[in-house]
């Protein structure tokens, strides 16, 4: 018995004995097996590819961020000028604004009892107009080129409108 078992063993070790081994080795042969020995990499090798790749990266991010620092930095002095040459021209034109001032007298529901107030101001020389604001209708009266002189008007009419009050125009 140890005769036969010795000769199985020895059949292990010889190619000529291993027929269907062979053919799937066959198969399962590398592509291009020169090239495979030749790149293969060790782990230092590929760790050193991994940072180089990331300097790199970072490299071009930082390159595109500068550039576009400068591109910014050039069409915002641009616009800067631009903005300047209009603010001069606007000045030019508009020399003092003109500020005037309204009363508000009062806020009505309705655009009829406002009507109706409005024509017994005029009766008594006011100047005034309606305006709708949402749901109500104000009514306004003057057009006074000073805050005073229209604090002075409202002090008179307080006792009819008491929650008259100035407004800009």
């Amino acid at each position: 018995m140890a005769a036969r078992f010795h000769d199985r063993s020895e059949k292990d070790l010889f190619d000529q004995f291993q027929v269907g081994e062979k053919k799937i080795r066959k198969k399962t042969r590398d592509f291009l097996p020169q090239l495979k020995k030749n790149l293969s990499l060790s782990y230092e090798n590929s760790i050193f590819l991994i940072i180089g790749f990331a300097m790199a990266c970072i490299i071009c991010f930082s390159l595109g961020v500068e550039k576009g620092r400068r591109e910014a930095g050039i069409t915002s002095n641009m616009q800067q000028e631009a903005s300047d040459k209009g603010a001069e021209i606007k000045q030019q034109a508009i020399d003092t604004p003109v500020d005037k001032y309204i009363i508000q007298l009062a806020a009505f529901k309705k655009r009829g009892p406002a009507e109706e107030e409005l024509k017994k101001l005029k009766r008594e020389g006011y100047i005034g107009n309606i305006k709708r604001s949402g749901d109500y209708y104000q009514l306004f009266i003057g057009s006074f080129e000073t805050k005073s002189e229209a604090e002075r008007l409202r002090k008179k009419l307080a006792g009819k409108y008491p929650d008259c009050y100035v407004k800009k125009y």
